[in-house]
C-alpha cells in the first residue's frame, strides 16, 4: 500500500491509515433537526452547519459492525452533522 500512513502503535499493533476493512455491515439514518441546536454542538468555529432547508440541519446516525479488519471485530455508533468550512459557498442542490 504505497499511500499508507503509520499513525502510531496501540498495544504493539500498528495503526495504519487508510484502514482496509474486508467485511462490515452498516446502517445509516438521517434526521431533520433544528439548525440552531445543531450549530451549538459544533466544536470551534472552523465549520458551519449545512442547512438542508431553512433553519434545518441533518443529524446522521450510523451503526457499523466491523467484522474483518486489522483492528479486530468491533461495533461503532457515529453521530454527526453535514458541515462545510466557514465561508465556503453553498453547494448546488442535486
Amino acid at each position: 500500500m504505497s499511500n499508507a500512513l503509520l499513525w502510531g502503535m496501540i498495544d504493539a499493533e500498528p495503526i495504519v491509515f487508510p484502514l482496509v476493512v474486508d467485511e462490515f455491515h452498516s446502517a445509516m439514518l438521517l434526521f431533520s433537526v433544528p439548525a440552531g441546536p445543531a450549530r451549538a454542538l459544533l466544536p470551534g468555529d472552523a465549520f458551519e452547519i449545512v442547512e438542508v432547508a431553512t433553519d434545518t440541519a441533518q443529524l446522521v446516525v450510523a451503526a457499523n459492525d466491523f467484522r474483518r479488519n486489522p483492528w479486530g471485530d468491533y461495533d461503532e455508533i457515529d453521530l454527526g452533522f453535514h458541515v462545510r468550512p466557514v465561508g465556503e459557498p453553498t453547494p448546488p442542490a442535486r
